[in-house]
């Protein structure tokens, strides 16, 4: 009787041991987790303009050709980055110095033009 005893004993010790260490590795799993987001954030020079700008060059080149306006550069630029989009007009003069093929079509609104293809018809002369 008493061997049972000691035995249903070992096994509740045991099983809080286990609860113990379920714990302990959750907690060390969020800690990894949040030093993970820390080395992201330090990573990426998530307050540099220059950065955002050069984001929002790659999302109009994407649209090559056609009009791209300040509230569709605003919702893609909030889509992948965490930017305040309310201050993108901090980025207009960064956007056109990093690249001189982007123009402004007229108010808010940017456009991709690369003058740098040479067209068809200069060939057949």
């Amino acid at each position: 009787m008493l061997r049972e005893k000691l035995k249903t004993q070992l096994i509740l010790l045991y099983e809080k041991e286990q609860e113990a260490w379920q714990y302990f590795r959750k907690e060390r799993e969020l800690i990894y987790h949040e030093l993970k987001l820390l080395d992201m954030k330090e990573s990426r020079p998530s307050n540099d303009k220059i950065y955002y700008a050069a984001r929002c060059v790659d999302i109009i080149k994407e649209k090559k050709g056609s009009i791209v306006s300040t509230k569709e550069l605003k919702e893609q630029l909030h889509a992948q980055t965490d930017f305040n989009v309310r201050r993108i007009s901090e980025l207009y003069d960064l956007i056109q110095q990093l690249d001189p093929h982007i123009s402004k079509a007229r108010r808010g609104c940017f456009i991709y033009e690369d003058h740098t293809q040479i067209p068809l018809q200069s060939f057949h002369t």
